[in-house]
């Protein structure tokens, strides 16, 4: 490991994993980094030049570090182990031309969606999501239509798990109207955020299944649309997520192919 070797044990793995995550989601000036592991800006620095001796981050001019070229490598390479990827992408890119709004693919990991695949729609506003962004599934249409066909026992310890950060007016906040919203959303098998993350974007989603048990979703999100507008394209939407599925070798339930 050169020079830093010393920062690599077990605190120290822990620590530029840390790091990594936050040059991941943008550019970090040494203190921040230092603040968001807390540690000294010393011990910071050390971190953040042997992951740039690795090349995981990368120096800029304004001294501040952002993710180096290997890491954005790995990131590739681990999207690319994702069979489900290359299965969905002719359906969202056939799904995207028909409604001409933006697209996303996600996968349920623990409380959170991770989005793996992404086409933008032609609004000129920039949304938050991006691919290899993880958010939490109380508050994205995305991660909640996911969520709602876990097993019982595991949708209500990931409902007691939950933080129910509130973002937005319409955002949901508590394990009881949680557990509501995932009972109405396998009832009628599709899933909606009215402005519960970004109070300018409406969204409409729909699981997709596997058949090996695990659970993603699709969705359809606008900054622009009402959701009785996004609603309309509620059948699209299903078709898409279904036709997914069956790919995946998923058996379907009855509501994951509802009509609206």
């Amino acid at each position: 490991m050169g020079r830093n070797s010393s920062e690599m044990g077990p605190q120290g793995v822990d620590r530029a994993l840390t790091a990594l995550a936050l040059l991941a989601d943008g550019p970090r000036s040494i203190s921040e980094v230092a603040r968001e592991i807390m540690v000294h800006r010393s011990t910071a620095l050390r971190v953040l030049r042997t992951l740039e001796d690795r090349g995981f981050a990368r120096r800029q001019d304004d001294l501040r570090y952002r993710a180096g070229s290997m890491l954005i490598s790995l990131g590739q390479q681990a999207l690319d182990q994702f069979d489900l990827r290359d299965i969905a992408a002719p359906h969202l890119k056939h799904l995207h031309e028909k409604t001409k709004e933006t697209v996303h693919l996600g996968i349920l990991d623990g409380m959170d969606v991770i989005y793996i695949d992404k086409i933008d729609g032609q609004a000129a506003v920039r949304m938050w999501s991006r691919v290899g962004r993880r958010g939490s599934v109380h508050c994205r249409g995305i991660g909640k239509a996911a969520a709602a066909f876990l097993p019982e026992s595991e949708l209500s310890a990931l409902a007691s798990r939950l933080t129910y950060t509130k973002y937005t007016p319409t955002t949901i906040s508590s394990r009881d109207a949680f557990l509501a919203e995932m009972r109405a959303i396998r009832e009628r098998g599709w899933a909606t955020d009215d402005g519960e993350h970004e109070a300018i974007v409406r969204c409409i989603a729909a699981p997709v299944f596997q058949g090996d048990g695990e659970l993603a979703a699709i969705s359809l999100a606008s900054p622009v649309k009402t959701l009785d507008e996004m609603l309309a394209f509620a059948p699209d939407l299903l078709a898409t997520a279904s036709a997914i599925s069956q790919e995946r070798g998923a058996n379907l339930p009855r509501s994951a192919t509802a009509e609206r």
